[in-house]
């Protein structure tokens, strides 16, 4: 007995001493990356990505673990929106959309059980224009494993079973966008129009691009509570957009009667009757860009010089909550 409790003893002396081998040489930072390129629209492949209810459309997960239960909060397609999960093979765990910086989704990854997998991960979705009216989708993965819980990369590789993962998901979406199945767009047709005159009340202010959502939030509530004589939509003026400095130059405005006084903190703008180059948007914010681009092309191809941005929010999240039926008319002031 005293020999076999001898052997136990020596066994998990050296089993310790592996996982501490191991732990000593294996990585603590772990990145997977994945990408592949798709033949469709930028805005169609992004819409898929970001919003979090388009998920199980190529999700390899959903398949992985069918008896998964997933419950979604937030605005769907727009940062704080996620969901949490619960299944028999997945474990249970949550998936936050972080943030969109441009043509790229951040977001945090949290894992509750099996308790082994306890742990936190983040990463981000990034589309980018390939040429042709194709995109390419990168997916990557980003987390940090304390000593000696890396030293299980041995046995479970991420780069290897996060990476075959990502490649299947990569490839449903892939096949999912160029069956049509996702859409063709939601950019709509560019056309040349007068800009009657406008008298706006709201507040301006440079902001990074980050924070362009938060300050138009604390913007709306401000003037809904202290503003009257609203005779409109509300919509945002875009006075720069500098892609260096990643800022912004915006007004978040309400039309206005022309007699109204200003009230505090809230400026009075007065736009002049004006040629414009304008497309209708339908759908969520986050597949905005695309139409912007659009109507750039446009303006390009015709020479117009481009002056004020202006997007008017005329079915917006007060009047519908499916992001689906939002209808957003774009502006641009032709010099």
């Amino acid at each position: 007995m005293k020999k076999f409790l001898r052997f136990i003893g020596i066994l998990l002396l050296v089993l310790v001493l592996i996982v501490i081998i191991l732990g000593l040489i294996e990585p603590k930072e772990v990145t997977v990356e994945r990408s592949i390129v798709i033949n469709g629209p930028r805005e169609v492949v992004w819409d898929q990505m970001v919003k979090f209810k388009n998920s199980p459309n190529w999700d390899p997960w959903m398949a992985a673990d069918p008896s998964a239960v997933r419950t979604y909060f937030g605005t769907d397609g727009q940062p704080g929106s996620g969901y949490s999960w619960v299944g028999k093979k997945l474990g249970e765990g949550n998936m936050t959309d972080t943030g969109i910086d441009g043509n790229k989704m951040k977001y945090w990854l949290h894992f509750e059980k099996p308790w082994f997998m306890k742990s936190d991960a983040s990463g981000f979705y990034k589309v980018e224009d390939a040429g042709n009216g194709q995109t390419k989708v990168t997916w990557n993965y980003y987390q940090h494993m304390d000593f000696p819980k890396n030293a299980s990369q041995v046995i479970m590789s991420p780069e290897k079973m996060l990476g075959n993962m990502f490649d299947s998901g990569l490839n449903n979406l892939k096949k999912y966008v160029e069956s049509g199945k996702a859409g063709t767009g939601s950019a709509g047709t560019v056309k040349e129009v007068e800009f009657p005159t406008h008298n706006y009340a709201g507040i301006r202010k440079t902001v990074t691009m980050a924070d362009m959502m938060k300050f138009f939030e604390e913007a709306t509530a401000t003037l809904n509570t202290n503003l009257g004589g609203i005779i409109g939509p509300e919509a945002t003026l875009y006075y720069t957009w500098d892609t260096v400095k990643h800022t912004t130059d915006m007004a978040v405005v309400y039309p206005i009667a022309d007699s109204i006084k200003s009230a505090k903190g809230v400026s009075i703008f007065h736009i002049n009757a004006a040629k414009a180059d304008m497309i209708v948007h339908k759908g969520g914010y986050g597949t905005l860009s695309s139409s912007h681009m659009a109507v750039n092309k446009y303006m390009a191809e015709k020479g117009h010089q481009m002056g004020l941005s202006i997007e008017e929010y005329t079915v917006s999240k007060k009047q519908e909550p499916d992001s689906n039926k939002w209808v957003t008319n774009i502006y641009y002031i032709t010099k």
